[in-house]
C-alpha cells in the first residue's frame, strides 16, 4: 500500500509489523526466521522466505531506496 501512495501511515504500520515478526522469528540471535512461534528450526515450505522479501521490501521503503524487491502475494 505504502508502494502505491507513497502515505506514510502504511509504512508504519510496516515497520510496526516487522518489527513484531523480527522479535517472534528471530528469537535467540537465530540467523535465518524460526518455521513458526511453536518451533525453534527453520523450514523453507511455512512461509520464512516470503517473510524475508516482505522485511527487505519494508528495508527498501524504510531507507528511502528504490523498490527492486517484488511484493509476492502468494500464499502457499
Amino acid at each position: 500500500a505504502y508502494r502505491l501512495t507513497a502515505d506514510t501511515k502504511y509504512l508504519d504500520a510496516a515497520r510496526k509489523l516487522s518489527d513484531e515478526a523480527l522479535a517472534v522469528f528471530w528469537a535467540d540471535g537465530a540467523v535465518v526466521p524460526r518455521a513458526s512461534s511453536r518451533t525453534k528450526y527453520y523450514d523453507v515450505i511455512a512461509y520464512p522466505d516470503t517473510l524475508l522479501l516482505a522485511l527487505l521490501a519494508m528495508h527498501e521503503a524504510a531507507a528511502g531506496l528504490e523498490p527492486q524487491v517484488e511484493i509476492s502475494d502468494l500464499n502457499r
